[in-house]
């Protein structure tokens, strides 16, 4: 139990580290790629250690498959970055929205199937912070569609309704403003 609470403790000031202000209005392509890009790395540590949250053997298959979609989708946002900082065309930028909407779209029911199968408060937090991943991969989604990529998919509202709950007010906050957002948009 010990050695699960240091796990969410380091993930969650690893989440902590994850937001910063980006100033108020709408946030532009070239800026959401940023903060995307300086996510990435410690999204990816957090994708490889979230199956090591919980003791909970359902949880461990759910966190499992979390990890998978997490540790396989990222790369590709990783690459579709990389192509739209090289060549900057409205098609790259489509293509960067695409992979993150399916990962947004791939990731939020599978925390909302964790938060199901919660049974002790450290389970909780572990849902928690996958939840913040999840809902600040959302944000990516929503930030690109406001500016411009046709290929950005709106997360279900009844989905990011729920991970706001789970991930928490002050989450959702944070979120907002880095992407430009209101916390409307984030389920508030």
């Amino acid at each position: 139990m010990k050695q699960a609470y240091s796990v969410v403790m380091s993930l969650l000031l690893v989440m902590g580290l994850l937001t910063f202000s980006t100033g108020c209005g709408k946030v532009t392509a070239p800026q959401v790629i940023s903060i995307i890009e300086s996510q990435l790395p410690a999204d990816l540590t957090l994708a490889a250690n979230i199956a090591k949250l919980t003791g909970n053997s359902q949880l461990v298959a759910v966190f499992n498959q979390i990890s998978t979609i997490a540790g396989t989708d990222l790369p590709l946002v990783q690459a579709a970055v990389a192509a739209y900082k090289a060549n900057k065309t409205t098609g790259n930028l489509n293509a960067l929205a695409a992979a993150v909407s399916t990962l947004a779209n791939t990731l939020t029911p599978q925390v909302l199937a964790a938060n199901r199968l919660v049974s002790t408060n450290a389970e909780a937090i572990a849902v928690a912070v996958v939840a913040g991943l999840s809902l600040a991969i959302n944000g990516w989604a929503i930030a690109l569609a406001n500016a411009g990529a046709k290929t950005a998919q709106l997360p279900n509202q009844n989905d990011l309704r729920e991970l706001a709950k789970i991930a928490g007010r002050d989450q959702v906050e944070r979120v907002a403003i880095v992407y430009g957002v209101t916390p409307e948009q984030l389920g508030l």
